[in-house]
């Protein structure tokens, strides 16, 4: 071997000074430019009218928020067991839209679009998980059907009566 590296010093040497350069740049520049790109929107259309109409029915009551991650509106309880798999089945889902205290910014009401075609449909296994987790937190869930427009009376009433019944 090293015989063979004596007679093929040259080759050997510019190999090696090769690679070193290569790891420079590859550390210098890392892997190029990330494959990322900007979405169009955050809000689909049927989201953002019914996101409006929301806005206008909590009025100066609170704020509402869209697109919030379930971890961050509930935790696992300290001390459970398997903690982590519990963890684990919140971090990646969200929620549409999230009815806050205008004040503390406190989760008060979690207001789903219910894409369900009939409501005799059964519910998504995610809807079902998502409306039990929020049940043993004790954040209420509303579900309201997309609509091509919102009366914003009853949207209202609607939110009422779920923040009075969950308060109950």
């Amino acid at each position: 071997m090293v015989d063979f590296i004596a007679g093929y010093w040259p080759v050997v040497a510019l190999s090696a000074l090769t690679l070193l350069m290569l790891l420079a740049v590859r550390l210098l520049f890392g892997e190029g430019r990330p494959p990322y790109e900007k979405r169009d929107a955050l809000l689909s259309n049927d989201a953002r009218r019914f996101y409006s109409a929301l806005r206008e029915a909590v009025g100066e009551d609170g704020v509402v928020l869209s697109m919030v991650r379930l971890a961050d509106l509930i935790r696992v309880t300290p001390g459970t067991s398997k903690r982590q798999t519990w963890q684990n089945r919140i971090n990646a889902k969200n929620v549409d839209f999230v009815v806050c205290d205008g004040t503390t910014f406190e989760p008060r009401l979690v207001v789903e679009i219910d894409r369900r075609r009939r409501k005799r449909e059964a519910l998504p296994e995610r809807d079902r998980f998502v409306e039990n987790a929020l049940g043993a937190a004790g954040l209420p869930l509303l579900r309201k059907p997309p609509e091509p427009t919102y009366d914003i009376a009853t949207l209202r009433k609607a939110i009422d009566e779920r923040l009075k019944k969950s308060a109950a």
